[in-house]
């Protein structure tokens, strides 16, 4: 019996193929390899020999890992892979570093996880489908998190929200994937829904 599902351990099994020849990533494929069996606890002792390596290398090979990383994250969709003390003490000042030392380039910008740098991003590099992806992703979250207590309250504003799903709307016409595109226009629907439907009952009362 495998800790994670069988379909998220042949996703971490070819994970450790893809990266377990890089040899800075040693302490990381140790990480992996670990916490595919299971054992959380000894996977994360790895993490510290890893930060150590990583934040020694100088800074254009700390940028590819950076977006390595990221990147496999992304594609494996597992906050798992990105550990809370790697993300904190090596990828976060990276990208922000990174971010201020070369404004144009929209690869940190993808990173940061701040909604206007993911704009930033997809404007600098308008084909990228993949920050569009999670600029759309980011403005659901944050729509989301206003509308997730309704009926009992709305927890954002109604008009900066309406503009931010105008702008998902927008984004989500632009990609290529059709079914993606059928899948996030309903959820930018979805939550327009949501916020139509609290405005008539707001001016009912």
């Amino acid at each position: 019996m495998h800790y994670w599902r069988k379909d998220s351990f042949e996703k971490l099994d070819s994970l450790k193929q893809r990266l377990g020849e890089i040899p800075e990533l040693i302490d990381y494929f140790c990480y992996v390899d670990l916490l595919s069996r299971g054992l959380r606890k000894e996977a994360l002792k790895h993490i510290e020999g890893l930060i150590s390596t990583l934040r020694a290398l100088p800074k254009d090979r700390q940028h590819f890992f950076v977006s390595l990383l990221c990147r496999e994250n992304e594609i494996q969709a597992s906050h798992r892979l990105l550990p809370e003390p790697l993300h904190r003490r090596f990828i976060q000042p990276v990208v922000e570093d990174w971010k201020n030392t070369e404004p144009t380039n929209p690869e940190p910008l993808r990173w940061t996880g701040n909604l206007d740098d993911l704009v930033r991003a997809v404007a600098l590099d308008p084909s990228c489908d993949q920050t569009r992806r999670r600029l759309i992703l980011r403005i659901l979250g944050l729509v989301g998190f206003s509308t997730h207590e309704l009926p009992a309250g709305y927890l954002g504003n109604v008009e900066n929200d309406y503009d931010l799903l105008h702008i998902a709307n927008r984004e989500t016409q632009l990609l290529h994937d059709a079914d993606l595109r059928k899948k996030y226009l309903q959820m930018i629907q979805d939550e327009q829904n949501e916020i139509d439907e609290y405005l008539k009952n707001r001016e009912s009362q």
